[in-house]
């Protein structure tokens, strides 16, 4: 019996992601009802690609970065802080959940530079949308 082919991508990291199919089925959701799944960050042809599988809908792969070796320099910015003063003490959720109530224990470092990605399935709903477009703003 043969064994999985070989991979034609290369892992990057680790990460925890939600799949877009079940956040598109109940959008008014809030951000900790929806189920954290486990994924991967991978690096293909010169792209980055968000890779997770849903146990309703299967393998999803989404376009992550479209240059590889651009995300990699700007992953190498640091910025300097002078004291790590958790918003919230004792935060332990898990992200994003955990940002509805500040800054938890597990954050090491202010935001110094936010890129944001808003990709097409995005409903303009969550807590911390700078675009603060939300049907329910109006």
């Amino acid at each position: 019996m043969p064994g999985m082919p070989l991979r034609n991508d290369r892992i990057l990291r680790y990460v925890n992601a939600f799949c877009p199919e079940c956040h598109t089925s109940q959008p008014e959701r809030s951000l900790t009802e929806v189920q954290r799944l486990g994924g991967y960050l991978a690096e293909e042809e010169g792209r980055v690609w968000l890779v997770r599988g849903c146990p309703q809908h299967g393998k999803i792969t989404t376009l992550y970065d479209e240059s590889a070796e651009i995300m990699r320099y700007l992953e190498e910015w640091t910025a300097p802080t002078k004291v790590h003063t958790p918003d919230t003490p004792n935060n332990w959720q898990p992200i994003p959940g955990a940002y509805l109530q500040g800054l938890g224990e597990m954050q090491t470092q202010h935001t110094c530079i936010l890129l944001e990605d808003i990709t097409q399935h995005c409903n303009l709903c969550c807590p911390n949308c700078f675009a603060s477009s939300s049907p329910e703003l109006a």
